[in-house]
């Protein structure tokens, strides 16, 4: 008994490094495509990150060149590709595209791969055991059509939906467009107005001061003068506030200075 136990432990021994010598085989292949996997997925980072900031600098570029007076050709333009609403409903519809992908395909496989070390009889040390499964989900027929049909559909809505939103936006554009136009020519015939009226009160002063006119005229040309102070600091409110608008759609800086013309 003692001499086959002596002529098995060689044997097992022999298996038992040739095991070792694989598995470690195996470790360093795992480790290699681990590495080329980190390398890859940092590449496509710095790659990313690269054409972020090249955008950014594109954007930057064409904001110092909207310093000079917008048409509503170029307020349209920029409303539609910078409004976050916009962006996000884009951002929606491209995720809706992306699951009909999903949808049409197949439920992925699974697989199991098992290494259990049980010890052996013969030998105090470890023999390898490998196990292997692998499954595959049969769906029902026409299931796989339905949710990719679905899913289509559910894109379509979302494409109508944003749309709608770009109609809605050209239409608020047009809106605030227009009615910074016509505040700043109302504005412009104010202000226009207030210099008349000053120089009118500076004329009844001086003829009141020779006794020309009386004092209720004075009076009089001061209350108009009151008046149209009043009514430039009305329409400089509501130029600031058909701006600050017109650049929220824009996706623009609130309180940033916007010249427009038409």
């Amino acid at each position: 008994m003692n001499n086959k136990l002596k002529n098995i432990w060689p044997g097992a021994r022999k298996s038992s490094g040739l095991i070792r010598k694989k598995i470690k085989k195996d470790k360093v292949k795992f480790a290699f495509i681990l590495f080329l996997t980190l390398w890859f997925c940092s590449f496509l980072q710095a790659e990313a990150r690269r054409l972020l900031l090249s955008e950014q600098k594109t954007v930057g570029s064409s904001e110092s060149a909207t310093d000079h007076a917008l048409t509503l050709k170029e307020c349209l333009e920029i409303a539609l590709a910078k409004n976050p609403l916009v962006l996000s409903s884009y951002d929606q519809y491209e995720a809706a595209r992306a699951r009909i992908n999903m949808a049409r395909n197949f439920p992925q496989p699974g697989i199991l791969l098992d290494y259990p070390m049980q010890p052996t009889l013969i030998s105090p040390g470890r023999s390898e055991e490998k196990f292997f499964w692998l499954n595959q989900t049969v769906e029902f027929p026409g299931r796989r059509y339905l949710r990719k049909k679905f899913a289509d559909l559910e894109s379509k809505e979302i494409f109508q939906d944003n749309e709608s939103l770009k109609l809605s936006l050209a239409y608020q554009v047009k809106e605030a467009f227009f009615g910074l136009l016509l505040v700043e020519e109302q504005l412009k015939f104010a202000r226009e107005n207030l210099q008349l009226n000053q120089d009118f009160v500076d004329l009844v002063e001086v003829k009141h001061s020779a006794g020309e006119v009386s004092q209720a005229e004075v009076l009089r040309a001061r209350v108009e003068l009151a008046k149209a102070e009043a009514m430039v600091k009305q329409l400089e409110t509501e130029r600031k506030i058909t701006a600050a608008r017109l650049n929220v759609l824009m996706g623009r800086d609130r309180d940033g200075e916007i010249q427009i013309t038409g």
